[in-house]
């Protein structure tokens, strides 16, 4: 057994296995024994793929209490545990919302987004509505 151009190529328990993409390459050896000789098969090449992550959407909605944008510790939390699943490089809408108050709105949409962003590294494109009587920010990825 040797590493092609994959790191970490072992047979163990029966299975081949590597820690990288790539090609091991495997050489089978049966030992001699009292009537044959020891027997070693060509080369054989095993090719080992990158794993693949499926996207998929995610959305939270988070309240805020009054006039004002500061984040709740539980929003911080929910926060967190967003940004624990998206991927690095995700792009991110972040929309505040606060009725009659585009600043707020603005404010709220900000808030949210710099928090998120000190856990992960991602694109945001903010929006604000000061049309809906609502006080709070929706976060939404295509991207986990």
């Amino acid at each position: 057994m040797s590493n092609g151009t994959a790191t970490g190529c072992v047979v163990a328990g029966g299975r081949l296995s590597a820690t990288s993409a790539g090609t091991c390459i495997v050489i089978t050896t049966r030992a001699a024994n009292a009537t044959n000789a020891a027997v070693s098969l060509p080369a054989t090449i095993i090719t080992f793929s990158a794993k693949v992550s499926i996207a998929s959407p995610v959305s939270i909605t988070v309240k805020f209490a009054g006039k004002t944008s500061a984040l709740s510790a539980e929003t911080k939390k929910a926060l967190r545990a967003l940004a624990s699943k998206l991927v690095s490089g995700a792009s991110v809408t972040i929309t505040g919302f606060a009725k009659d108050d585009v600043a707020l709105a603005k404010a709220r949409a900000k808030a949210v987004a710099n928090y998120l962003a000190s856990f992960a590294r991602i694109h945001v494109t903010l929006k604000s509505s000061a049309r809906l009587a609502f006080s709070r920010v929706t976060v939404s990825s295509a991207n986990r």
